[in-house]
Formats: C-alpha cells, sequence, structure tokens
C-alpha cells in the first residue's frame, strides 16, 4: 500500500495512519490503519495480520474516531506496550507500540 493513499482502495475507509514495522533501520512492513476498529493479530478476521507466534489470534483493537486513537487488549491477554508503557491507551504520531514481541512505529496523518 502506498502510504500517500488517503483512502484504502479495497474498502474505501480513509486511512488515518499506518503501522511500521522496521529491522536494522529499513522498513520491512507497512500495515495501513483506517478509520473505525482495526483488529489486529494472527486471526484470518483480523484487519492487520500479524503472523508471528508471540501474536495472538485477537491481539489487539486500535480505534480511530474523531476522538482520537485507542489501542486496547482484545481480551487474549496479549502483550501491548506504548512507548514501552503498559498503562498507555491513547496513541500519537510516532509512538512505538509493541505487540508481541514486535515494536512499531505508528505514522498518523492527522
Amino acid at each position: 500500500m502506498d502510504p500517500s493513499w488517503r483512502v484504502c482502495p479495497v474498502c474505501i475507509t480513509p486511512i488515518v495512519g499506518w503501522l511500521v514495522y522496521s529491522e536494522n533501520n529499513r522498513t520491512k512492513s507497512v500495515y495501513a490503519i483506517r478509520e473505525g476498529k482495526n483488529m489486529i493479530g494472527r486471526g484470518v478476521d483480523c484487519d492487520v495480520r500479524i503472523l508471528l507466534d508471540s501474536v495472538k489470534r485477537h491481539h489487539a483493537t486500535l480505534t480511530a474516531s474523531s476522538d482520537g486513537i485507542m489501542i486496547h487488549n482484545s481480551g487474549s491477554g496479549g502483550r501491548i506496550l506504548v512507548n514501552r508503557n503498559e498503562s498507555v491507551q491513547d496513541i500519537i504520531d510516532g509512538d512505538l507500540l509493541t505487540l508481541g514481541d514486535l515494536e512499531f512505529k505508528f505514522k498518523c496523518i492527522y
């Protein structure tokens, strides 16, 4: 998916940002985050599929609305950290999100 796109070409839903996974300062994966609820996990029904054992089938839900962007556990008990802190749920541009054993940078359009 091209990071300059403002609307997902498949679902025609506004894109609010991306989860970016990098290794050794090189981008490896970019996952689009749409307006509304985004299920993150290994499950086939997830909006953001991360196929690693440390990520639960329904690991987290990232919700983007006019009130802001929040991430919370989907009840699976999966590890979620925001800027290496367990207590933060609101996220903003540039935050580091740890899901399982992977760390992502959140890039927001607004």
